[in-house]
């Protein structure tokens, strides 16, 4: 009786496994921030077609008011609840990278304004994305609206260490300013309804006037 020898079946070494095992950890720490930055870019798109939505609300809100600009408060809802009739669906309010409603009205100079008192509304703001802001109670939140960069005295406010989480204490009370949660800028839609991603320091921070982007003139 005779027997047939098979060849021995040869398994991987451990320098081989480890070999593997680093190669894939490399393609991982290259791939893993580009489809970070793939996901943050649909993001900031669906953030984009929101505030063009909302941009197109106000005008349509506006044409029915007597060519008024919605309000930012007035005693019952807020600017985003007035143009509730005018969107197709209200999740348009909700910045899909913050998962709340974290945009902000210029008030200061639009709010209850006549469209006929806008002189260049290409190049006024209406909208953005915003941080929270500290509320007289303490608390934190985010409140509608971004504030007029003059608000914080003649040369307009300087940015914060982190734009992104970090909440200035020295803010007074509904001060709010905004937040570059996509790719280190924010979403802007102006007063006639375009949409332009931007960094902050392009039109808040170090403006001359200081409240270029944001008054009527």
């Amino acid at each position: 009786m005779s027997f047939v020898r098979r060849p021995r079946e040869r398994g991987f070494t451990l320098i081989e496994l480890l070999v593997v095992i680093a190669i894939i950890a490399i393609l991982a720490a290259i791939l893993f921030p580009v489809f970070a930055r793939a996901r943050e870019n649909a993001r900031k798109s669906n953030c984009q077609s929101n505030l063009k939505q909302i941009g197109t609300a106000v005008m349509m809100y506006a044409q029915d008011y007597e060519e008024t600009m919605p309000v930012r408060w007035n005693g019952k809802i807020d600017w985003q609840q007035a143009i509730d009739p005018y969107v197709k669906n209200t999740g348009v309010r909700i910045c899909p990278s913050t998962k709340d409603y974290s945009y902000g009205y210029n008030q200061d100079f639009i709010s209850g304004k006549a469209m006929a008192q806008i002189a260049a509304p290409a190049d006024t703001l209406l909208a953005c994305d915003v941080g929270k802001v500290n509320r007289s109670d303490g608390s934190v939140s985010y409140d509608g609206h971004v504030n007029r960069p003059s608000l914080w005295g003649a040369g307009g406010p300087t940015p914060p260490a982190d734009e992104i989480n970090g909440l200035p204490g020295s803010d007074p009370a509904y001060y709010q300013r905004p937040r570059p949660i996509h790719t280190d800028g924010c979403n802007v839609v102006w007063c006639d309804g375009h949409v332009k991603w931007m960094k902050t320091n392009q039109f808040f921070y170090g403006q001359s006037p200081v409240d270029k982007w944001f008054d009527l003139q």
